[in-house]
């Protein structure tokens, strides 16, 4: 989980998912540190995010 905390973080800012970013780094502390409550906080308000997301496909020919 530390990992994948550290890749979220690391790739969220790329395209412009600051909020994913943040979240990465709260799972990366909280995996390294074994709070199992503040990874299942961090991995809600992830999903929540993602919920909430809406995607639009634009095609550009």
């Amino acid at each position: 989980l530390r990992q994948t905390g550290h890749s979220l973080r690391g790739s969220g800012r790329s395209y412009g998912f600051d909020f994913i970013s943040e979240v990465g780094k709260n799972v990366e502390q909280f995996a390294g540190d074994k709070n199992v409550e503040g990874i299942s906080l961090w991995t809600e308000k992830l999903r929540k995010y993602l919920g909430s997301l809406n995607i639009k496909y634009v095609n550009k020919e």
